[in-house]
């Protein structure tokens, strides 16, 4: 019979054992997908940098190249592993796969030119300003669209830049479309599975409201002068193309005619639209 000490350690065993388990599993997951970006860079050629910023360090990819640039084309990666399910926030957002630099690569295919990557905040590195409200209710904050702020004035100054093209997948759309109503530097903006209207997709998902600075009939009348190509899939079931419509026909009913939609009927799921590109 086993005594009730001996019971006692079993079960600390036990405990210590599904610890160990659970934290070579997570670091394993972490490293999986650090192992992908590392793939895709060396894939296409790119060189790693963090860019320091008042608020945030952002992960960037950049071809290797010094000489100025007068319009630079730059994607912004999606919101990545924000949640593990719907109720339980991830502790790191890195992306499951780089899906903005796939983009870049699918893009090059028909336009062979440089593509800048910058991450969102809190992916692919450690930063001790990084807690997970970042990666969830704060994810549209001041301080992470100030934080963009200074890394486009970082690129502008390094690299010449007169003029940004910039392509946002999911929730990096939105901080596109935010940062082209504080800037006059970005002529274009390319939405693909694009979040651009935060509050109705909140409402599709019945989710948690993030914290947004700006009203969105605010940020389209400030944006009037870019031009906007929104992308969506029929088979996207996280951004469907309904809300890509929804917010096009909110632009005109402002008088607004800068914004375009393109459906793929490719069948592309959210995280593998770069494929129909």
């Amino acid at each position: 019979m086993i005594k009730e000490y001996e019971k006692a350690w079993l079960s600390q065993a036990f405990f210590l054992l599904c610890l160990i388990f659970l934290t070579a599993c997570t670091s394993v997951h972490i490293s999986s997908r650090y192992d992908a970006l590392e793939s895709e860079l060396t894939a296409q050629g790119l060189q790693a940098e963090v860019l320091t910023t008042n608020q945030f360090k952002l992960y960037l990819a950049r071809p290797d190249i010094f000489n100025p640039i007068e319009e630079m084309n730059l994607i912004i990666e999606g919101d990545g592993l924000a949640w593990r399910n719907r109720y339980t926030l991830s502790d790191n957002p890195t992306p499951l796969e780089p899906t903005g630099l796939f983009i870049a690569r699918q893009m090059k295919l028909r336009k062979p030119l440089p593509y800048f990557y910058l991450a969102r905040p809190c992916q692919y590195l450690n930063d001790q300003k990084c807690t997970p409200h970042y990666w969830s209710v704060l994810r549209y904050s001041p301080e992470v669209l100030e934080s963009y702020m200074q890394a486009l004035d970082q690129l502008k100054l390094r690299y010449g830049v007169k003029n940004f093209s910039i392509l946002g997948f999911s929730g990096g759309a939105y901080i596109a479309f935010v940062l082209s109503a504080l800037r006059d530097d970005i002529s274009n903006v390319t939405s693909v599975a694009g979040l651009m209207d935060p509050e109705s997709w909140n409402d599709f998902h019945d989710s948690s409201a993030f914290y947004l600075p700006f009203e969105n009939d605010v940020l389209l009348k400030k944006t009037k002068h870019v031009s906007f190509t929104h992308i969506c899939s029929d088979a996207d079931n996280i951004l469907p193309c309904s809300l890509a419509q929804k917010f096009t026909a909110d632009a005109k009913v402002l008088g607004l005619t800068n914004h375009d939609i393109v459906i793929l009927n490719g069948g592309y799921e959210h995280e593998d639209i770069w494929a129909g590109l």
